[in-house]
């Protein structure tokens, strides 16, 4: 899988040879000259090639932009298996996160690790028509926990989880 790169450092105005790009970017300057290839104009045709910051920059997005996988509403993206699937027998875990956003959590049906995305506020009812949601223990397949677990809520969670239930309900 193609690695994303970082443009922060990069200004619009300067012009970079390849070699700083190459450095910059961590990689190979045949890496560079492939890019070249690939689209990224150099200003002329001199040698040595010279490249404008803003164009650097337009192309590098755009190649970071290439590697994002869409996804649908009832999808989540499954970093081991890099793909989009749903939620194994289609329950999820909800936990209000800061900023107004909901945190779905559910477990890949393929690879069996978990997998998240986060979710406006407004798209609760929607989510719950969508998926069976469940508290953590039950995700996991785990009625019964510990009290040595990894596995606790936090008292805005159990509001949060409260608020569900009783709307559920």
């Amino acid at each position: 899988m193609a690695k994303a790169y970082s443009v922060r450092g990069l200004c619009y105005y300067i012009c970079y040879s390849a070699e700083d790009l190459a450095t910059h970017f961590g990689v190979h300057i045949q890496t560079v000259r492939e890019w070249v290839r690939k689209g990224l104009s150099p200003i002329d045709n001199n040698k040595p090639a010279l490249f404008m910051g803003a164009a650097v920059i337009q192309f590098i997005n755009a190649l970071n932009d290439q590697r994002k996988i869409a996804t649908a509403f009832n999808e989540f993206y499954c970093v081991s298996c890099h793909h989009a699937h749903t939620p194994g027998q289609n329950t999820i875990e909800l936990k209000q996160d800061s900023g107004g956003f909901i945190r779905a959590t559910g477990v890949c049906s393929k690879s069996g690790i978990r997998i998240h995305k986060c979710y406006k506020m407004e798209d609760l009812p929607q989510l719950r028509k969508k998926f069976t949601v469940v508290d953590t223990l039950r995700l996991y397949g785990s009625g019964n926990s510990t009290l040595n677990t990894h596995i606790s809520h936090s008292p805005q969670q159990t509001d949060f989880m409260e608020q569900m239930t009783h709307e559920h309900a």
